[in-house]
């Protein structure tokens, strides 16, 4: 009884997590997808990782967090929307890395941190700590999901061979 006690809590704090991941992504996504949308001669700088337009990215990059945004809250596999979350968010840790070896700065709420009169360095870590928390999350709750399949034991149904026996003529 304890053990599926703390299986279903475990299996309530994953769900959780891919639901706050979810809205982390679908604001974030939003924030990009608003900072191409709303202009600025920013976007027309080149991103120092892809060399494309900041307002190419923002719409690419918004785009796909919207999108995996709406998987974790509509999906129904937990393990697949948990796999999704590490999948993006391990792209945002390579690009960071990236933008670490180019000396580049992330803008990765676009230019919705200026009306909200936040510094580049306040943006930048909040973002490390929001990528920290989708990073960890997901692999714990990648990691609960393995170890939860792994401890289930399943043992085939007694119904089967019982009714190949009757089946057989005696």
């Amino acid at each position: 009884m304890q053990l599926s006690i703390a299986n279903s809590m475990q299996r309530i704090l994953a769900s959780a997590f891919v639901s706050s991941a979810a809205v982390v992504l679908l604001i974030t996504g939003a924030a990009k997808i608003f900072s191409a949308i709303s202009g600025g001669q920013i976007l027309e700088n080149l991103d120092p990782v892809f060399g494309i337009t900041l307002y190419l990215l923002f719409w690419c990059a918004g785009a796909i967090e919207i999108l995996a945004s709406l998987v974790c809250m509509f999906g129904q596999r937990l393990g697949l929307k948990a796999a999704l979350v590490l999948w993006l968010a391990t792209n945002f840790v390579v690009y960071r890395i990236g933008l670490m070896w180019v000396g580049g700065i992330c803008g990765c709420l676009g230019t919705l941190a200026e009306p909200l009169h936040l510094s580049p360095a306040t943006v930048d870590a909040s973002m490390k700590i929001v990528l920290a928390y989708l990073v960890i999350g997901s692999v714990a709750t990648l990691f609960f999901l393995h170890k939860d399949g792994r401890s289930t034991v399943r043992t085939p149904p007694n119904d089967t061979a019982e009714q190949q026996s009757e089946l057989q003529p005696s």
